[in-house]
């Protein structure tokens, strides 16, 4: 397992995966994404890295993965870097994670260090024409805000999410989008705290949203049944990821539309 000389990669990106994190489908879905993801994976920081290391490996397992997420069915799929066309030109939305089941399909941005540094907020003038947004009225006025100046939002990435939430909203019926973020002990986790509560009072009544940090996240699956052997110990290790995290029967934030 060798670094680059900057000591910030792996010289092999396999040595940044767990065994059975990516297969060759996998491999061609990062490819046919837009953000050369595949090249990321062997960066200390990737965010890639660290989605495929969790998720990965219960893409022959989805219903497991599905019913940790609320959702329960013995038919699931799990894809990643999936293109979701927002019908305007130019580079659609990709999801990190998509949850595809009969009843609901669960969109995943993930975060992993990259939430921590100041994130720029934009939409492209394209978003404000008549009609773009069909019945999302409460993500369109959002957009509007952040479009005009509105500094609620410094550490997340809101303009994201709502490209998001406009791609599931045009290409899947009944959607979630959710985010999952890494936490660290620092002020800033405190303040993207407040800005998940900022956006989900904004859009919340309009759209499922769900946020939940990756430790909060792994104690919900059930640690007796690894989707693969040596699971829990490598993102214990690795990821610093425990099945027995404090907190870890903290309710994942929830604001369903209509509530």
């Amino acid at each position: 397992m060798r670094l680059t000389p900057a000591g910030n990669r792996f010289l092999d990106r396999r040595d940044a995966l767990f065994a059975g994190a990516i297969d060759v489908e996998v491999e061609q879905m990062l490819l046919e994404g837009a953000g050369g993801e595949l090249d990321r994976i062997a960066s200390l920081r990737s965010s890639s890295c660290l989605v495929l290391n969790v998720f990965g490996p219960w893409r022959q397992h989805p219903s497991v993965l599905a019913r940790v997420l609320g959702v329960e069915t013995q038919h699931a799929q799990v894809s990643f870097e999936q293109k979701m066309p927002t019908g305007l030109a130019g580079t659609p939305p990709h999801l990190d994670v998509l949850l595809d089941t009969p009843t609901l399909t669960i969109g995943i941005e993930a975060k992993f260090l990259e939430i921590y540094g100041r994130t720029p907020n934009s939409l492209s003038s394209s978003y404000f024409r008549p009609g773009v947004w069909g019945g999302l009225d409460a993500c369109r006025r959002l957009a509007e805000r952040i479009r005009d100046g509105d500094a609620m939002f410094q550490w997340l990435g809101a303009a994201q999410l709502l490209k998001h939430a406009l791609g599931l909203s045009a290409n899947r019926g009944n959607f979630r989008l959710m985010l999952v973020w890494y936490r660290v002990d620092h002020p800033v986790a405190v303040e993207i705290d407040r800005e998940i509560r900022r956006f989900e009072d904004a859009v919340g009544h309009e759209i499922d949203f769900s946020a939940v940090t990756y430790q909060e996240l792994i104690p919900r699956f059930d640690s007796t049944y690894e989707p693969l052997p040596g699971y829990y110990a490598y993102l214990a290790n690795r990821c610093g990821l425990s099945t027995s995290e404090t907190g870890a029967n903290r309710s994942v934030v929830n604001v369903r539309g209509g509530r």
